[in-house]
């Protein structure tokens, strides 16, 4: 929420200063910038040091102490007058930042909310008090990084997923992204599953996403979490095509989702695609065969080989682990075996 805020201001200002300028933070990642194809850039060589300095040609000027020094003004200049540009940009973030506390104000209640620390008495009194809209539907959104763990994943998703001032986002106790949003009446699967190839084409970040239900509550937070982080494990546990998943929708990837980390081993002790996994070019012709319904003819289409070439590779398979994928129930042993594995990789 801190990088749309600094964008916003940014944006508003940048009329009035010649120079490109922005917000650095600490590692030199430009997460604000009068020219918005420059943010995510490093800077080269970029160091953090304390009130005003210059590197490089550039001169910065650390936010105040309340930031911790976690942010810089950048101006892309060495002139004498960038210094008081940086300054006077600095001075009006803190302004403007201290007239923004309230929103997350309102990101800290709705999270103690979610997680069932806000007595119901409590609740509508303070949803008032803090100008949060309770006559609207939200749902509530699980976001996790399928690439493993990353330093900057709150702030690539804040920065992605975060669409206007009513979505409110922290990172919970497992390090996976919440997202809580205003229902919009749109088609929310297709939003995420276009803002999350955002995320991976700019980063390289592969994530997926499960969505709870909307409910007109906010006391029902709690269960749309629990209904969001399922669906999440279930996409996990999915092919990695299928990045979002809606509560509701679960099938049978739902069960999988709930199974723990030794009922995963177990499972796979007795049926074990490791053999497959292994090999990508046999993992994909295994994914176009079921795609496609098991049929041989379609398959070999889609994959540009011939039907025998397919066969010899289904024969393989079949050598290899003991499951003939033309039959439909050693399909869906081996499907289910392979979702197993997902879900066990993820470490969720």
């Amino acid at each position: 929420m801190v990088n749309r805020f600094y964008q916003r201001i940014i944006s508003e200002l940048r009329m009035t200063i010649r120079p490109v300028f922005g917000v650095t933070d600490r590692y030199g990642e430009m997460i604000a910038c009068s020219d918005e194809s420059q943010i995510g850039r490093m800077i080269d060589g970029f160091r953090m040091e304390q009130d005003l300095f210059s590197q490089n040609g550039i001169t910065f000027r650390t936010l105040p102490a309340s930031s911790a020094n976690r942010y810089a003004v950048f101006v892309q200049s060495a002139e004498p007058s960038a210094a008081e540009q940086a300054s006077l940009i600095a001075s009006f973030l803190k302004i403007m930042l201290n007239q923004d506390e309230s929103s997350d104000s309102q990101t800290e209640f709705l999270r103690k909310v979610l997680y069932g620390q806000i007595p119901e008495g409590l609740l509508y009194e303070k949803l008032k008090k803090l100008s949060i809209n309770d006559k609207v539907g939200h749902y509530v959104a699980a976001v996790h990084s399928v690439s493993g763990y990353q330093p900057r994943f709150y702030h690539f998703c804040d920065t992605f997923l975060v669409s206007h001032d009513k979505d409110y986002i922290f990172l919970d106790e497992e390090r996976n992204v919440i997202l809580i949003r205003e229902d919009t009446k749109g088609d929310i699967e297709t939003l995420f599953v276009q803002q999350l190839k955002q995320l991976e084409s700019q980063y390289g970040i592969s994530a997926s996403a499960g969505i709870s239900k909307v409910s007109m509550d906010l006391l029902d937070l709690p269960e749309l979490y629990r209904q969001a982080d399922l669906a999440m494990r279930s996409a996990c546990a999915c092919d990695p095509a299928k990045t979002v998943m809606m509560n509701g929708h679960l099938g049978y990837s739902g069960i999988i989702g709930r199974m723990s980390p030794e009922e995963c081993r177990k499972y796979l002790e007795e049926t074990d695609p490791t053999p497959i996994t292994q090999d990508e070019e046999m993992l994909f012709t295994v994914r176009k065969f079921l795609e496609n319904d098991l049929n041989i003819s379609e398959t070999a289409k889609k994959l540009y080989i011939n039907r025998n070439t397919l066969i010899y590779r289904l024969n393989k398979i079949q050598k290899d682990t003991g499951l003939d994928l033309r039959k439909f129930d050693d399909a869906m042993t081996f499907k289910t075996a392979l979702m197993v594995r997902n879900h066990q990789n993820t470490g969720r």
